[in-house]
């Protein structure tokens, strides 16, 4: 078990307990609906939001989460967990829910929501879920474990896990990068004149390209591509 899984189970049993015996009233009714993402800024807070499902990670190791991983909208995006003991219904990876009645926490610096079994789940379809109304620019994000095909343009959400020395002039960085889904090697072209990645930043990367050489698959920074640099969000990388 890692030591990110030994702590959330550490701390899951008082967690749960100590939000379910205080919901009596507390609940998400009578709080602004939906809260976004992005505004959450404090813990103990019962609230309702409108999100989407952008990753879901394997917590397989412990026993006490049924799920995790990151929800997004249009303001950011943010971590949660599902208490195994709430007997929630699961969340899908790609889908959109109305979630009422979870529970704001903080975890290793990051703020996160948690749905417990006053938590009410209800799946968004239609043009509710339209990239403007909810996770916009999340749902174009394509897992990084799922490319298996070249010369695609995606966008992409990961940590630079390593930089690596260029092998010729024209690289301007290489490196890989991770998220909970797997890792590729990148590379980023001179000619592009793009801003630096930095090792352990976690970024979104529009526009880049997919390569394949020797069964291996890459994805390239060029020109078209758009950085953005996602501060305050949880690193994506095991």
């Amino acid at each position: 078990m890692s030591t990110e899984s030994k702590q959330m189970a550490g701390e899951a049993q008082t967690q749960n307990n100590a939000e379910i015996g205080g919901s009596s009233g507390s609940g998400g009714s009578g709080v602004d609906y939906p809260t976004g993402c992005a505004a959450i800024n404090s813990t103990g807070r019962w609230l309702d939001m409108e999100v989407e499902v952008l990753e879901l990670w394997d917590y397989s190791s412990v026993d006490a989460i049924g799920q995790g991983g990151l929800l997004g909208d249009s303001s950011g995006y943010i971590r949660f967990v599902t208490w195994a003991s709430s007997d929630l219904d699961e969340l899908k990876e790609g889908q959109s829910y109305a979630l009422e009645s979870v529970v704001t926490g903080e975890f290793d610096g990051n703020y996160t929501v948690k749905l417990n079994s006053e938590t009410e789940i209800t799946e968004i379809s239609g043009p509710a879920a339209e990239r403007d109304h909810l996770a916009a620019d999340g749902d174009t994000a394509v897992a990084l474990g799922t490319i298996d095909s070249a010369d695609n343009w995606i966008d992409v959400k990961a940590e630079v896990d390593q930089l690596w020395e260029p092998s010729t002039d024209s690289i301007a960085q290489a490196g890989l990068l991770s998220s909970r889904s797997g890792s590729i090697k990148f590379v980023s072209w001179v000619t592009s004149d793009l801003p630096e990645l930095e090792e352990g930043e976690t970024y979104r990367l529009e526009n880049v390209v997919t390569d394949e050489y020797e069964g291996r698959y890459s994805v390239k920074l060029t020109s078209e591509t758009e950085i953005e640099q996602l501060n305050g969000v949880v690193a994506v990388t095991k």
